[in-house]
């Protein structure tokens, strides 16, 4: 943005404390102004924070993007005082969601339930939306499930503009193969190493990893995961004790991490799998995890679900959803690859991922569509 001599302020909305806020995110090694707000309220769609009139009027934008679903009280806010100052400002949403929404319908069978909180969620959420319809210069949905979610919610197809979620492209990077050793020992990888990376949670599907590694569990083989103590709750302990049951505790390779040091330890595995599931009330978005693991080449699979088809690019990396057959078939042919066409597969993920994928390329192109606005 410095190189288009765009001035850029940067709000970065947290749940945390304030104290906590200000130790864990970085606001001095940016080359634009960057301050930290609080978001309050009872629920995501309906929190707000404190100033947002104050920012628009000190700082007197001509563009506002928010990483904010539209139909919410945050994005109506900016609507209001932006109308209120009586600035002619474009407010655009970077939106993720990629579930069919259909609030009147939704309201209505709360009703009828007797549920009279959701009832009232979701006669405020249509609300939100038609007026964001409104007044929304665009939106950038990240999938091609989510663009179809917005268009039937009656926005302007010619203001619906797909780009890429953004990987930093700087920090997740391929390391040498000396430096795969070094992480590799330390970690006391010695077998082919299957990795999974993200929350414990029944929608991420680890259940199904789990269960289709005990039908591998004479197969040379180990598995890297977030501590547990990262992740305390039922559900991990039932995830434990999966483990323990299948009689593969000794396979199993716990560690911890930041988000800096990540891609070190994407590049001592072998293969990376997003197994997640879909629910009533979950689909995958994205899966940020498989495009950072395709940025250090890293060989990715992952299930047929939500937007990771449209990640993956490829059937071949693909499995059935919630069928651990079908995963732990996928990881023995990836484990069988020859090295020249596991090669050629990483190489093509890792240009499709640095060509398309990354959040330079996110910014390029939110700044080619801005920027004729």
């Amino acid at each position: 943005m410095v190189n288009h001599s765009i001035k850029v302020h940067l709000c970065v909305l947290h749940r945390q404390t304030n104290e906590n806020a200000q130790n864990n995110i970085k606001t001095k090694s940016e080359p634009f102004k960057i301050t930290l707000h609080k978001l309050e309220g009872i629920h995501p769609r309906l929190e707000s924070i404190k100033g947002i009139k104050n920012i628009i009027k000190i700082f007197r934008p001509n563009h506002i993007l928010l990483e904010f679903d539209p139909a919410s009280k945050l994005v109506n806010d900016v609507i209001y005082y932006a109308k209120k100052i009586n600035l002619n400002i474009n407010i655009s949403c970077i939106v993720l969601e990629n579930r069919r929404k259909r609030y009147l319908k939704d309201s209505f069978t709360a009703l009828v339930k007797g549920n009279i909180k959701l009832f009232i969620g979701n006669i405020l959420c249509e609300y939100f939306n038609r007026n964001a319809i409104k007044h929304i210069s665009y939106l950038f949905p990240i999938s091609r499930e989510s663009c179809d979610v917005y268009s039937k919610l009656n926005f302007d197809n010619n203001r619906i503009q797909q780009v890429p979620l953004g990987i930093d492209e700087k920090l997740f990077v391929s390391r040498s193969d000396n430096f795969k050793c070094k992480i590799r020992t330390k970690l006391k990888l010695n077998s082919f190493t299957i990795a999974y990376f993200g929350r414990l949670v029944p929608e991420k599907g680890i259940k199904y990893l789990i269960q289709a590694l005990s039908i591998l569990k004479f197969y040379d083989w180990q598995l890297l995961i977030d501590s547990f103590d990262t992740y305390k709750s039922n559900f991990s302990k039932e995830i434990k004790e999966l483990i323990i049951s299948n009689g593969l505790d000794k396979k199993i390779v716990f560690f911890d991490a930041n988000h800096e040091k990540m891609p070190d330890y994407y590049s001592a595995v072998d293969l990376l799998v997003l197994p997640s599931v879909e629910t009533p009330f979950f689909k995958e978005q994205y899966g940020r995890v498989l495009v950072e693991a395709m940025l250090t080449k890293t060989m990715v699979i992952g299930s047929n679900t939500g937007a990771i088809p449209e990640i993956l690019n490829s059937k071949y990396l693909i499995f059935e959803s919630g069928c651990s057959n079908s995963l732990a078939e996928k990881i023995k042919d990836i484990r069988m690859l020859n090295e020249k066409s596991k090669e050629e597969i990483i190489n093509q993920n890792y240009l499709r991922a640095f060509n398309f994928l990354t959040s330079k390329n996110q910014a390029k192109e939110i700044f080619n569509i801005l920027k004729n606005n």
